[in-house]
């Protein structure tokens, strides 16, 4: 009896390696499979992990973020990503009716930076966009403002605030 099996849609051929170059081809594969993003099961992984993460915060994902983490979150980004010297940085938040479609943005009079966020901006949006507007106020060039709104420079600043903020080194 013949027994048929089913065979991937790409064949690959079957060359002569050395020993020392089949690992390296193997955990390149791997690596391939396991970074389909697109793949429905991932998603659900992703979103089970973000859900059960928040509830161990005490925090819900729709929930939005509280006057009292709000100063929490704000006080941990000034003591790990302090302002320039003689710099003033205020923070507001506003009704998402005043926010004109916006999430937050930042503006500078003289020597004061106001950092302006949506209040109906749940926990993680509000610390994701706090961060985001205080890499744009490190990253102000004092002659041409937000020239290169997120380029090459604010990316820097935003993955070292990011960083900072997190405790990753």
């Amino acid at each position: 009896m013949t027994r048929t099996t089913k065979r991937p849609a790409k064949k690959r051929k079957r060359s002569r390696r050395s020993e020392e170059e089949a690992p390296v081809e193997a955990a390149v594969e791997t690596e391939e499979a396991e970074a389909d993003e697109e793949d429905p099961s991932v998603k659900a992984l992703l979103s089970s992990l973000h859900d059960t993460v928040s509830k161990l915060h005490g925090r819900s994902k729709h929930q939005p973020c509280s006057d009292t983490d709000f100063r929490r979150m704000w006080g941990h980004l000034k003591a790990v990503v302090p302002p320039p010297s003689g710099t003033k940085v205020k923070v507001q938040r506003l009704p998402s009716s005043e926010m004109a479609h916006e999430h937050g943005y930042v503006e500078k009079s003289r020597n004061v930076f106001t950092i302006t966020l949506d209040k109906g901006l749940t926990y993680y949006e509000t610390e994701d966009k706090l961060i985001h507007e205080w890499a744009h106020m490190l990253n102000w060039k004092p002659h041409h403002p937000l020239e290169g709104d997120h380029g090459p420079t604010w990316g820097v600043e935003y993955a070292k605030c990011y960083s900072a903020y997190h405790g990753v080194k």
